[in-house]
């Protein structure tokens, strides 16, 4: 919204004025969104669309300025759903790129809950770089250096 601003476009003064949040738009809510439904379909369970269901509403109501902390509650949420989800996968089927999952699944909680103690999006948004690098570039990049060292 910051950028649509930028070019003149007139956007709601509280979509400006959150640029803080930019990260936590970006990480938890969109990627939890987006991974969210390719896992739960992959799962084919119905409680599995928690997650993406919590994360793109967290993303609408911070968007929307709604109260933080409501946005905080279905990121907390999403991101303990999908590390239940991680955890019964893993019971499954152990795999190098699955445990990588998990490890960003940990990584989003962990950094929903220093937002959370400490009311900074930013921390929220640099611990949740780790959520980016395990479920995108772990997923796909580890699978292909196995691959490679094959």
């Amino acid at each position: 919204m910051t950028g649509l601003a930028r070019l003149g476009v007139t956007v709601p003064q509280h979509a400006v004025s959150r640029v803080e949040r930019r990260g936590v738009l970006t990480i938890p809510v969109f990627f939890g969104a987006v991974i969210g439904i390719e896992r739960a379909v992959a799962r084919k369970r119905a409680w599995s669309y928690i997650v993406p269901a919590a994360s793109g509403r967290a993303g609408i109501a911070l968007v929307a300025g709604a109260p933080v902390a409501f946005a905080q509650a279905l990121l907390l949420l999403a991101s303990i759903a999908s590390l239940i989800g991680n955890a019964q996968i893993l019971r499954e089927q152990s795999a190098l790129h699955l445990w990588v999952l998990m490890l960003g699944a940990g990584c989003w909680l962990f950094g929903t809950l220093v937002w959370l103690v400490t009311s900074d999006p930013l921390r929220e948004g640099a611990v949740s770089v780790c959520i980016t690098r395990a479920l995108l570039d772990g997923n796909g990049l580890l699978r292909h250096l196995i691959l490679l060292g094959d």
